[in-house]
């Protein structure tokens, strides 16, 4: 294997590794915060830690290694996954707001829910937000270009 994979996989086990400890210290205080189970806010807190991994990794192929990954890994950037990571990061509250779901229900309406909770709110929001994310790429990609465009007249 080539070296720099190696190092890689080595920043991303330690990365995730730290990233499993932090949602353990955290996941008490924040369950105790905003009163669910301790173990919907450890995968909250999970998810969201993965997420910031995941981040953490693209920012430096972008910034820190571009002569390398540029040529290797073209398509792997900030601007095209951030709207996925904005949308996983809202997927990962998914747990805690089950919890407070169930929490706020009276026994006689466990059938029905809230509408914040339905599988329904969370998938449509998602897609906003992926679709938005999107929007706003194309958006500054045209802005960019008119700019560049107008600067060499």
């Amino acid at each position: 294997m080539n070296k720099v994979v190696i190092e890689d996989l080595q920043t991303l086990a330690a990365t995730i590794l730290a990233s499993v400890l932090l949602a353990a210290m955290t996941a008490i205080p924040f369950s105790e915060a905003i009163d669910i189970n301790y173990k919907s806010s450890f995968s909250t807190l999970l998810g969201l830690n993965i997420v910031l991994c995941l981040t953490f990794m693209l920012v430096r192929y972008e910034f820190l290694d571009s002569g390398i990954y540029r040529r290797q890994l073209g398509w792997c950037r900030i601007q095209t996954f951030w709207p996925l990571l904005l949308a996983t990061a809202w997927i990962c509250f998914s747990p805690s707001l089950d919890a407070l779901e169930i929490q706020q229900l009276p026994n006689v309406l466990k059938n029905s829910g809230f509408w914040w909770a339905a599988w329904y709110t969370k998938l449509g929001v998602s897609l906003v937000i992926i679709s938005a994310g999107y929007a706003i790429n194309n958006l500054v990609k045209t802005l960019y270009v008119n700019i560049n465009y107008k600067l060499s007249l």
